[in-house]
Parts: C-alpha cells; structure tokens; sequence
C-alpha cells in the first residue's frame, strides 16, 4: 500500500545549507527565517484564482500554468511537494 504524506502545512521545514553558509528553502512562516541572518527572496512561482475556470492555480515566474486545484491549500501542498528543498 503506497503511503500517503502528510499536507504541507503539517510537515516540518527543510532547510538546505550550503557550504559556504546559504541557506535555501521553500519559504514557510512555520520558522522565523529573519532570526537565520539577512533574507534574500526570489519567487519561483505564485498562486491565484482564476474566475474563468473557477479553480485555484500554480503559476511559473512567467506565467505559464504549472497546477490547478479546487482549494488555495492543495495548490500550496502541490508547491512544496513540487518545488520542496530535497535533503
């Protein structure tokens, strides 16, 4: 039987540092990254409602559709499952 993960918002955070001392991550409020030292953030996507199609969905830096969902929270469980730190 496949084992099932838990939703984003449940798990914990993965922080993968570099050996010159970056830090990369996918950005959660579940840890105050401000106390790690000075934030430097790049978007690598974002997620809006699209009216048209009445669903929730994942867009690329340029826009391009990468995933779409009845609810904002399985798009942003898609986003860490997806774009997630892999240690």
């Amino acid at each position: 039987m496949p084992t099932r993960q838990a939703p984003a918002h449940r798990r914990g955070v993965t922080l993968l540092i570099q050996p010159a001392g970056m830090i990369q991550t996918l950005y959660t409020e579940l840890l105050d990254l401000t106390r790690l030292g000075r934030l430097s953030l790049r978007r690598i996507s974002r997620i809006e409602f699209n009216h048209r199609r009445q669903r929730w969905q994942v867009l690329n830096a340029c826009g391009k559709r990468l995933h779409t969902a009845t609810s904002r929270q399985a798009c942003l469980d898609w986003e860490q499952a997806h774009f997630g730190i892999q240690s």
